[in-house]
């Protein structure tokens, strides 16, 4: 839970609590920024320092579970990004929020309407007058395979490789929208199509990764 949002009122969570996980995150960037950017980058220039070049957010699992936490998930995020933005002293820091797409496309199972309204936070954050410059939604569900080999016992993504590598690059190019500044959909479809990724150029980073 981001500072900004105050502590919670979640039953069985002790006040200490609230937050640290947050805390964890913002020390484990500061960290590694100031002393593991060398083992990390073999090539990294300590004199040219470092830019803070955008974040993606892909989370809300464990959010969705709860209406509770469902009905505050807008609020929060926006906190979160605020929060992230003055403790990593970012301002304008550009920001991807991953949809909770796990479900696919036209969940109707258990949990539906949470699933839902989960999704809906997300892009109303997105969509506010506050972060609608600096922030993109991308949609995931589209890249859920419902009918294929699962290799994680039916959880997030089915543990799909290649659902990983389309959502992964959809965030990159959401991304370079953004640090090119055309962010929004309309602005998006200005700039030059990327090139998919086919099952042969997916297998070649997957023979790369296991040579």
């Amino acid at each position: 839970r981001p500072p900004l949002a105050g502590m919670g009122n979640y039953s069985g969570v002790k006040p200490i609590h609230y937050g640290w996980e947050y805390r964890e995150m913002i020390q484990n960037i500061l960290d590694t920024l100031e002393n593991d950017l060398p083992s990390i980058i073999p090539t990294y220039n300590a004199s040219a320092g470092y830019e803070l070049a955008g974040l993606v957010w892909f989370q809300g699992w464990n959010d969705m579970l709860n209406w509770q936490k469902v009905n505050e998930y807008e609020s929060n995020l926006k906190d979160l990004i605020r929060s992230m933005r003055l403790d990593l002293d970012a301002p304008d820091l550009p920001i991807v929020i991953g949809e909770l797409g796990m479900h696919g496309l036209n969940y109707t199972g258990t949990g539906s309407e949470r699933v839902v309204a989960m999704r809906a936070a997300e892009r109303r954050v997105v969509e506010s007058a506050e972060f609608s410059d600096t922030s993109v939604f991308v949609p995931t569900a589209k890249y859920v395979i419902d009918n294929g080999t699962s290799y994680n016992g039916n959880y997030h993504y089915y543990g799909r490789a290649d659902t990983y590598c389309h959502i992964g690059k959809a965030f990159g190019d959401a991304m370079l929208r953004l640090l090119t500044g055309h962010g929004s959909e309309t602005n998006a479809k200005k700039l030059p199509p990327t090139e998919p990724i086919s099952h042969m150029s997916l297998r070649g980073v997957l023979d790369s990764l296991t040579a």
